[in-house]
């Protein structure tokens, strides 16, 4: 079963925040298909 979960951080004081992943969860447990970094991202 594959879960595509978001949280979203809004009116922080220094702008808005978005994190997604995509998780596989399997009969070994969870596994994080998304490949992307963590760090942050500035759209222009």
């Amino acid at each position: 079963m594959t879960f595509h979960l978001m949280s979203w951080f809004t009116e922080t004081g220094r702008g808005n925040y978005f994190t997604s992943n995509t998780v596989l969860l399997g009969a070994d447990g969870a596994e994080v298909l998304t490949t992307t970094p963590y760090g942050p991202h500035i759209a222009p």
